[in-house]
C-alpha cells in the first residue's frame, strides 16, 4: 500500500498554489502601454480595500510629482457577482477625489472598458 502512495505522489507532487500565485505576480511582465500615461496601475489580484489604498496613495504620489494622468487597469469584472467591483471603485474615487479633474474609459488598445484614465488637476 505504501508503494502505491509513493508512486502516486511521484506522479502527482504536492504543489503550493499560494506560492505559485505570489511568484506569478512577481514575474508578471508589464505590458507596454502608450507612453502618454505618466503612471500605470494594474489592480488585477487586488481586493477592494487594498485597491482603494493603492489608488489613493498613487493619486497623492502623482499630485506631489506633478504627473498629469494615470491609467488604472481594473479589469471588466468577470469575477464580480453583480457589478464590476474594482471598476466601480475607480469611478467612485475619480468622482470624489478633489485632485481628479476628469476621467474616462481607456482606449481599446490600453484596456478599453477594463481600464480608466484619470486626469489630475494641474496646480
Amino acid at each position: 500500500m505504501e508503494d502505491i502512495i509513493e508512486e502516486w505522489l511521484k506522479k502527482h507532487p504536492i504543489i503550493d498554489k499560494d506560492k505559485q500565485v505570489k511568484d506569478k505576480k512577481k514575474r508578471k511582465t508589464k505590458k507596454s502601454y502608450n507612453k502618454a500615461y505618466d503612471k500605470v496601475i494594474d489592480l488585477h489580484g487586488y481586493n477592494k480595500e487594498d485597491a482603494y489604498s493603492l489608488i489613493q496613495k498613487e493619486i497623492e504620489f502623482a499630485r506631489v510629482h506633478h504627473l498629469r494622468n494615470i491609467l488604472i487597469i481594473h479589469g471588466i469584472g468577470i469575477h464580480s457577482k453583480e457589478i464590476p467591483v474594482l471598476k466601480d471603485l475607480v469611478i467612485k474615487i475619480a468622482k470624489s477625489n478633489k485632485n481628479i479633474e476628469d476621467f474616462h474609459q481607456a482606449p481599446v488598445k490600453d484596456g478599453g472598458e477594463g481600464a480608466t484614465v484619470l486626469y489630475l488637476k494641474l496646480k
